[in-house]
């Protein structure tokens, strides 16, 4: 039964000690045993953990360690001024969805588009901009594709519209006021398919040219997927 309770004993007290230990205060865990009735086993754990971690070599204040502040990233690669020039082509087509749906086939390849976006500095602004593109697909029936692309600058913590950064210690400093800037393409179809997409995207994706799709299926009928193609280079 003695040696049961020793058994019990051990994982408590080695975590307390442990406790001791890392928080640099040795003195206190010698004291733990220092004229007490714990067994012989746990005053030698002690004397290995100290040896094994180096606690009864290292003086107190080399063994607490400090934890770094957090360390704010500023957002890559986006100018702090100015525009996106966007430069890319628009593709709409058609495709067979009777007996399951077939390769989409083209009906209006490589409309060339060009966009120029601005991109906001101040926190809680976003800028936008758009075009617009139409495909004949027969008699009486067009296709409609509107893109509306956007520059988000995320609201920072603080006073409303504020574009103030601040170091580690709260200390007002200069720089880029939107370090996390974002972006976001819409495209609406309307005419002869009606259809909704969106997509959020860093600077990479969107520039030169977002790449995305967007499809309905036919409003006169309902077997054809009518679609739209962003893309960068011409097909």
């Amino acid at each position: 039964m003695a040696a049961m309770k020793r058994s019990l004993l051990l994982p408590g007290s080695a975590f307390f000690l442990g406790l001791l230990f890392s928080c640099g205060r040795v003195s206190e865990a010698a004291g733990f045993f220092a004229g007490s009735k714990a067994p012989e086993s746990l005053a030698r754990a002690a004397a290995a953990f100290a040896s094994e971690t180096g606690a009864d070599r290292a003086p107190a204040s080399m063994l607490s360690i400090a934890h770094p502040p957090a360390v704010s990233v500023p957002y890559p690669g986006t100018p702090a001024a100015g525009a996106l020039e966007l430069k890319g082509f628009v593709s709409f087509w058609t495709q067979d969805c009777r007996n399951g749906c077939g390769l989409p086939k083209p009906a209006t390849a490589s409309l060339a588009v060009e966009l120029r976006l601005p991109l906001p500095s101040t926190s809680g602004e976003a800028s936008s901009a758009s075009f617009g593109r139409k495909a004949d697909l027969g008699p009486s029936s067009a296709l409609m594709a509107k893109v509306t692309a956007f520059a988000i600058c995320p609201r920072r913590t603080g006073q409303e519209g504020s574009t103030t950064r601040r170091d580690q210690t709260g200390s007002a400093t200069s720089g880029e006021s939107c370090p996390g800037r974002y972006f976001q393409v819409q495209v609406e179809l309307s005419g002869a398919a009606e259809a909704f997409c969106a997509m959020s995207m860093d600077e990479h994706d969107l520039a030169p040219f977002p790449v995305l799709m967007c499809a309905g299926m036919s409003t006169s009928e309902p077997t054809t997927r009518l679609g739209v193609t962003l893309h960068r280079t011409a097909l």
